[in-house]
């Protein structure tokens, strides 16, 4: 169940949606041992529900935590309470199509990847995202150059000045399918691809290409 606080003098709190939590992991930033975590198959309410009904919360909040009990976007539940938000509320169809959108750089002046969300509902958006080095993205533009190792195809050659330089940095074993952070070599851990090739590697979300793979599909297509 995912519930969000907005506030202006007052604070509200309400429910707008259900989903899967998936990966946990501490925020290395934190210094009160707070954590993220990955949201995962979304589904949202058609419209959202208010945390109070009838004039009491729907969930029981023990009084130690009266004062910080929101802070917790990630909370145990009763199964009664869960049952009783989702009969307040109607569901949308679920979001997950299979179909997952490119994985970018955001360093490359790329939109974040959408794991999961909706549009046209208004003040909301759900993603998932990975943290991204922007060290490393230089680092394996320095070692592998910023020729599409699949294709061939260089921006520069194509664009002239406009496109020199450019190139995605692409990780041979993608930041999603790992479960915990991990050390990413930009020589052999990182490889670089055209925007084409890039899409076409990360077109479906539960099958991610090897450049192997990309390569025999242009062989075997080409004219």
């Amino acid at each position: 169940m995912l519930s969000f606080a907005s506030s202006d003098c007052l604070i509200s709190h309400y429910y707008f949606g259900i989903a899967q939590i998936g990966r946990v992991y501490p925020d290395a930033k934190s210094t009160k041992g707070d954590h993220f975590t990955e949201v995962q198959s979304y589904r949202a309410f058609d419209a959202e529900v208010f945390a109070k009904h009838d004039g009491d919360f729907i969930e029981v909040i023990p009084e130690s935590r009266v004062s910080n009990y929101w802070r917790d976007g990630v909370r145990p539940i009763t199964q009664e309470i869960y049952q009783r938000i989702q009969s307040l509320a109607s569901l949308t169809e679920p979001v997950d199509s299979g179909v997952r959108a490119p994985t970018n750089d955001n360093a490359q002046g790329l939109p974040e990847s959408l794991e999961s969300g909706v549009e046209g509902h208004p003040g909301m958006r759900v993603v998932s995202t990975y943290e991204r080095d922007p060290k490393l993205r230089e680092a394996a533009i320095r070692i592998h150059g910023t020729t599409c190792v699949v294709c061939g195809f260089n921006f520069a050659e194509v664009y002239g000045q406009h496109g020199a330089g450019y190139v995605q940095v692409h990780h041979l074993v993608p930041l999603a399918d790992g479960r915990e952070t991990r050390i990413v070599k930009a020589k052999t851990d990182l490889t670089v691809l055209c925007a084409n090739c890039h899409v076409m590697v990360h077109r479906y979300r539960k099958k991610t290409l090897t450049i192997e793979q990309l390569k025999a599909l242009i062989a075997e297509f080409a004219i």
